[in-house]
């Protein structure tokens, strides 16, 4: 699956794009390189009809998922857990690139990097959590959403993340009562066309 995610942009650029309304504090400095599982990440959250820009562990906790990095889309409704979360805890991760790791055999590997044509960043849809131990420290976490992949993408890797169209982050983050069906209708591959393969 997606291994990393890619983002070199600072909150005014975050800020510009995705029309955040407000960047919590530790949040002004420039984001860089590569973030990976198990690290804190930037995401864009919903909070009374404005977009906040905060930072949670990628991966959810605690750890009741068996894939806590990735949430699979079409087990959504069957997973007790995930549909709770669902139906009030959705996010945005901005990026700018995604990468597979892909064998070649004899314990070598190669990095895909993943892009798209015409804009510079994207959101991929997100799930975030927060959780407070019976000792009293709270967790806030999060992770990607996926579904089936499509070719290209398909020769790399079965599943891809599910990437938000401009159009749709509104109600990815705010939805209608009655937009369940339409939110559920944003988990399919990407347009081939749009995507960038760097080998």
């Amino acid at each position: 699956m997606c291994e990393w995610i890619s983002l070199q942009a600072d909150a005014r650029e975050l800020s510009d794009h995705f029309r955040i309304d407000q960047v919590l504090e530790g949040l002004s400095g420039a984001n860089g390189g590569m973030l990976k599982p198990t690290e804190h990440i930037p995401i864009i959250l919903g909070k009374q009809g404005s977009r906040v820009l905060d930072r949670y562990y990628w991966g959810i906790f605690p750890f009741w998922a068996k894939d806590s990095i990735h949430a699979r889309s079409e087990s959504i409704r069957d997973h007790h857990a995930y549909r709770q979360i669902f139906a009030k805890q959705r996010c945005i991760i901005p990026c700018d690139g995604f990468y597979y790791r892909v064998p070649l055999g004899r314990r070598k590997e190669k990095q895909i990097r993943i892009t798209l044509n015409e804009r510079r960043f994207f959101g991929l849809a997100g799930l975030y959590d927060v959780w407070v131990s019976p000792a009293g420290t709270e967790y806030r976490s999060c992770t990607i959403m996926t579904t089936p992949s499509a070719e290209p993408l398909a020769a790399y890797h079965p599943r891809t993340p599910v990437i938000l169209e401009e159009d749709t982050m509104e109600l990815w983050l705010h939805p209608q009562p009655r937009d369940e069906d339409r939110m559920y209708g944003l988990f399919k591959p990407y347009a081939a066309s749009a995507l960038r393969i760097q080998a």
